[in-house]
C-alpha cells in the first residue's frame, strides 16, 4: 500500500510498528500497518522509516494504535518519534 491510498481512507486507522497486526485480521479490522519490515508495503500495510514524520495531514488520522514497537527503539530514536 502506498501513502496516497492511506490517505483516501475514511476512516484512517494506523497500528505504529504493527508488522502482520492489521486489516484483514479480526483484531485489527480497518487497521493498516505502518511498519519497516519485509512485510510491510503488501496488503493493509505501509513501509515507513518511523524517525520520520508521517506524510499525513495534521488531525487527519482517526485512531492510532502502538504495541510492541517502542521497546525497540533506542532512547535518540524515541525522541523524534514522540
Amino acid at each position: 500500500m502506498e501513502w496516497s491510498e492511506v490517505k483516501s481512507k475514511s476512516p484512517i486507522y494506523l497500528n505504529i510498528g504493527g508488522y502482520l497486526d492489521c486489516d484483514p485480521s479480526p483484531l485489527y479490522k480497518n487497521y493498516i500497518s505502518v511498519d519497516m519490515s519485509d512485510h510491510a508495503g503488501k496488503g493493509s500495510s505501509v513501509r515507513h522509516d518511523l524517525t520520520r514524520s508521517l506524510p499525513l495531514e495534521d488531525n487527519s488520522v482517526d485512531r492510532i494504535l502502538t504495541e510492541h514497537f517502542l521497546e525497540h527503539t533506542t532512547p535518540a530514536d524515541m525522541e523524534k518519534i514522540l
